[in-house]
């Protein structure tokens, strides 16, 4: 980490320390970053085809309420099957992926 200036970066700094905090904090991170990834793509398409949030929504056949609470900043758990519908009105696809390390959780599971 950088240097360290208030209360809170030294307190998080601290917390890293902490090999399990830190991991978790990974992985959070990680679940955070793939979500925006996908809601940045959702925003660009929407963006180049011109639709407002009514018209996706009324393209996809989810609530616009969901939609905005998919698309705002402050995301609460958007369903799956709301992010699916959004990109597949927008004529995307969402792909998940099999890494390396996603067998790890299943294996310490399994114990």
């Amino acid at each position: 980490m950088s240097e360290v200036r208030t209360g809170a970066e030294r307190y998080f700094a601290s917390r890293h320390k902490n090999a399990e905090y830190h991991a978790a904090y990974l992985q959070a991170k990680a679940e955070i970053d793939s979500v925006d990834a996908v809601v940045r793509e959702v925003q660009k398409r929407q963006q180049a085809l011109g639709l407002d949030l009514d018209d996706l929504a009324a393209r996809a056949s989810v609530p616009r309420r969901e939609l905005r609470r998919l698309m705002s900043p402050q995301r609460r758990a958007a369903r799956f099957k709301t992010v699916t519908a959004v990109a597949a009105a927008l004529g995307l696809t969402v792909r998940l992926e099999l890494l390396d390390s996603a067998t790890e959780p299943l294996a310490a599971a399994a114990n």
